[in-house]
């Protein structure tokens, strides 16, 4: 986090705040917002220890702030026929990165830009990431004279910018966690048991993994040329990692699609794509999130599922992190925050439990409730913390069902 990349810095680094504070008309979010620049650069340079110097230049028509503001790549926003600045230009030695405007609205976003940009220009080197794929990500060179080469994918190229790619093959006898922070494993159709076991090893020795599986990759179906589940070339349409999915206690839905008729969306003709759902902002489980809070909504074009398996507990903390059809078959689903479905069944099969049990007073909401024989509730309902559990269809017992209350008590006063 920030506290770690200010305390980790090793050579100073400058901060040059432009601001346009002298201007007379300046909007008022902007005032309030250049107040919590300030403060904000004021904190950084307390817990950075000295080692971030903050300079604070008003660039003026013809002065010298202005040549700097304009060879840091800062330029004015034009506002009543006056040039308004308001960006940082961040050093250190040879490095620099700018934010060219430091816009209002993005205010929740302010501490992840600056500490981005601290971290970009004082890193001795990138972090390195370890990209195993049955896709070529990178892209490749023109294989003749007067054609085109072939682009790297975009999340390649995004990630280039901030870190050190090395390329896994889907064969790699061992991954050492001292030289890759990281392990990407993006559709890795046809891994090797070698593999999987070289991957497990990495994570036993401190490493960290994202895992990108694909039911049904159309990606797959239009590059390659060929059908490798028929013994052609090409790259195969479905990724998982059986081994190591199992030992994590999930399994993969790599032979089915998920489908959902209430985020489906409408394609051509006025059909309803069942299997291609469009989760809007509204639905999505972190909506303040400096990766998520920008986007209106986010289409997935033939998912796969997770399904929890064991007898593990699985907690969804994320507000509205529960949406859809639900089946517990086993183990705990645990609901903690401020989480509500709205829509969707809930089934409770024998031996699974479902629990609002975190020590807050949780409301949610089931489409249709099915609860097994065996099956097992739990609520909080002790000092005026009392949980709620709605069904706005039919609710269905097939025999006994266990309700467990958390603590073993009654409410304060009852």
């Amino acid at each position: 986090g920030t506290r770690s990349i200010l305390k980790e810095l090793q050579a100073p680094v400058t901060a040059r705040d432009y601001a346009s504070r002298s201007t007379a008309y300046r909007p008022e979010e902007m005032k309030l917002h250049m107040r919590h620049v300030d403060d904000l650069l004021k904190e950084y340079s307390t817990l950075a220890g000295g080692k971030l110097r903050v300079q604070n230049l008003d660039p003026q028509p013809d002065t010298d702030a202005e040549d700097s503001a304009n060879l840091d790549g800062i330029n004015g926003q034009r506002i009543n026929d006056e040039n308004l600045y308001f960006g940082l230009a961040i050093s250190c030695l040879d490095k620099t990165t700018t934010i060219p405007f430091l816009d209002p609205r993005d205010e929740t976003m302010l501490e992840y830009q600056l500490s981005k940009a601290v971290a970009e220009v004082s890193a001795t080197r990138k972090p390195v990431i370890g990209v195993m794929s049955a896709f070529d990500l990178e892209g490749a060179p023109a294989m003749m004279p007067g054609q085109p080469p072939t682009p790297g994918w975009v999340i390649y190229q995004q990630l280039k910018q901030s870190f050190e790619i090395r390329n896994l093959t889907m064969t790699p006898e061992s991954i050492n966690p001292k030289e890759i922070n990281a392990v990407l494993l993006f559709h890795p159709a046809g891994i090797s048991p070698a593999a999987e076991f070289a991957v497990d090893q990495y994570l036993l020795q401190g490493g960290t993994v994202i895992a990108c599986l694909d039911a049904f990759s159309v990606s797959a179906q239009m590059v390659g040329g060929g059908n490798p589940m028929m013994g052609g070339g090409g790259v195969a349409p479905t990724s998982t990692l059986p081994t190591l999915l199992k030992s994590w206690g999930v399994s993969f839905e790599s032979s089915q699609v998920l489908g959902d008729g209430t985020y489906a969306t409408m394609l051509n003709g006025n059909r309803k794509g069942v299997a291609v759902l469009t989760l809007p902002k509204a639905a999505m489980p972190q909506k303040e999130d400096v990766i998520t809070r920008n986007l209106e909504s986010v289409t997935f074009f033939l998912p796969g599922a997770f399904t929890k398996t064991g007898g593990g507990v699985l907690t969804l903390s994320g507000a509205s992190s529960h949406t859809g059809g639900t089946v517990v078959n086993s183990g705990t689903l645990l609901l903690s925050g401020a989480v509500n479905p709205g829509a969707g069944t809930l089934q409770v099969n024998s031996g699974a439990t479902f629990s609002l049990a975190d020590g807050t007073a949780l409301t949610t909401t089931a489409a249709g409730l099915t609860l097994s024989n065996g099956s097992i509730l739990t609520f909080d309902w002790v000092g005026g913390v009392t949980d709620t559990l709605t069904t706005t269809a039919a609710a269905t017992t097939t025999g006994a069902v266990s309700i467990n209350i958390n603590p073993l008590s009654s409410p304060s006063g009852s």
